[in-house]
């Protein structure tokens, strides 16, 4: 029926992203090796990219369960960018996006009516609060690197995802896929977003 086809393009479309994640955290220890970053971020990068396998497993089975199929990861051959571009896409995919996705995880492990949703958010809300703390060491690390001129494009890059991830908050699923998934109403995840902003002293 209606909810199951819904939830099989919800699950399939986030194994989707996480098995993507798992390729972009491959190529950015290449990248931060490249750039001679800390060790310890290189590591925790290393940690990530086991996570985001988990990750992927984790919600393709319940895309599969449903009969879904996820999309195959097809990526272009990797380039490694300058630290400008590292920075501006951390703050956007890793400062932004996953912080909130962290959020989000939390909301879903307990919001979730189905038990086995509810046990995989939680070790995705585990693994997504340490990589949203290392996207910011990241960005510390980044920024300390960028002069000026740089900072103000990461900066509008910044404002730039937060504004697309408002929007998206304000997409409506039906209230049935809402519960088995756990995602909050538009006017809650709103709210989350509102105030993960002002936590973390990002601008509106």
């Amino acid at each position: 029926g209606h909810l199951g086809e819904v939830l099989d393009q919800y699950f399939a479309k986030m194994a989707h992203l996480e098995a993507a994640s798992v390729v972009a955290f491959s190529h950015m220890v290449d990248e931060l090796r490249f750039h001679g970053a800390p060790a310890e971020l290189v590591s925790r990068a290393i940690d990530a990219i086991a996570d985001e396998r988990r990750h992927a497993d984790a919600i393709g089975g319940f895309a599969h369960e449903h009969g879904a199929r996820v999309p195959e990861v097809v990526t272009a051959p990797a380039q490694t960018r300058s630290l400008l571009e590292m920075a501006i896409e951390n703050r956007r995919e890793g400062c932004v996006r996953e912080t909130y996705g962290a959020l989000l995880a939390h909301y879903q492990a307990v919001a979730s009516t189905d038990d086995a949703v509810k046990r995989a958010m939680r070790l995705i809300a585990h693994d997504e609060t340490l990589h949203a703390a290392l996207s910011w060491d990241l960005d510390a690390w980044l920024v300390s690197k960028l002069d000026v001129a740089d900072l103000e494009k990461v900066r509008a890059a910044e404002v730039d995802a937060i504004r697309d991830l408002a929007i998206e908050c304000a997409q409506l699923f039906d209230t049935e896929t809402r519960a088995v998934v756990g995602l909050p109403t538009p006017e809650v995840a709103l709210d989350l977003f509102t105030n993960m902003q002002k936590g973390l002293g990002l601008a509106a």
